[in-house]
């Protein structure tokens, strides 16, 4: 017989339980889904910038908006962030924010140029 392989549990959370803990609701921060590959040299490619966050009376839900960077291409507009129930949310380090802002990997101008 064949090796059974592990299942891994989903380690994320929603997005609200992620954002909730922060100050600001997470303004600024980066989050990612655990199901969104990395890049070849494992670094995370695709991830959504918050810039706003309006909460439910009751901090059960939320709604929320953000920049997607797709496979390091940013998007020239804020749009609603979907999906936020789905157990696939984590927060990316500030460590990750700054490493991405010193590298220059922000190809924001390419993804502009290309819709032209």
């Amino acid at each position: 017989m064949g090796e059974m392989q592990a299942f891994v549990r989903n380690p994320g959370k929603k997005l609200y339980q992620i954002v909730y803990a922060l100050r600001e609701f997470g303004v600024g921060r980066k989050v990612t889904r655990t199901i969104w590959k990395k890049a070849p040299d494992g670094s995370v490619a695709s991830y959504w910038t918050i810039t706003r966050v309006r909460p439910d009376r009751d901090l059960s839900q939320m709604r929320a908006w953000g920049i997607l960077t797709w496979q390091g291409i940013a998007s020239p507009s804020k749009r609603e962030i979907r999906r936020i129930l789905k157990k696939q949310w984590i927060l990316l380090e500030k460590d990750f924010e700054i490493e991405h802002r010193a590298t220059g990997h922000d190809r924001e101008q390419q993804f502009i140029e290309s819709e032209v």
